[in-house]
């Protein structure tokens, strides 16, 4: 059994045990922060099989086109429209072509 609360603890020692810097560790092992987005538009294929999602995040910084593989389920980014300052929300139409395999944008 391992004490103070798990392996991680021990595995963060090990490594500043052998000269890693704990500081910088700590920080590259935090959770990034969580942001809010929107789901702004939601596209069905022509087949009715696959779906398309347009996902934009409420400070503007970021937009994104995923799909959704019914298999795992999970979402698939397709396209990520990205800017440190704020993204232009003009010309963010997207779609499928009719074969509903193609993800046009």
């Amino acid at each position: 059994m391992v004490e103070g609360g798990g392996g991680g603890d021990q595995a963060l020692e090990w490594h500043v045990e052998r000269g890693a810097d704990k500081s910088e560790l700590e920080k590259l092992l935090k959770a990034p922060e969580q942001r809010a987005v929107r789901l702004e538009g939601v596209q069905w294929s022509p087949d009715g099989q696959h779906v398309a999602l347009q996902l934009h995040a409420v400070d503007n910084k970021d937009r994104w086109i995923a799909t959704i593989d019914t298999d795992e389920p999970t979402l698939v980014s397709q396209h990520r429209l990205t800017d440190e300052a704020w993204i232009n929300y003009a010309h963010n139409d997207y779609g499928w072509l009719s074969d509903s395999e193609t993800l046009w944008y």
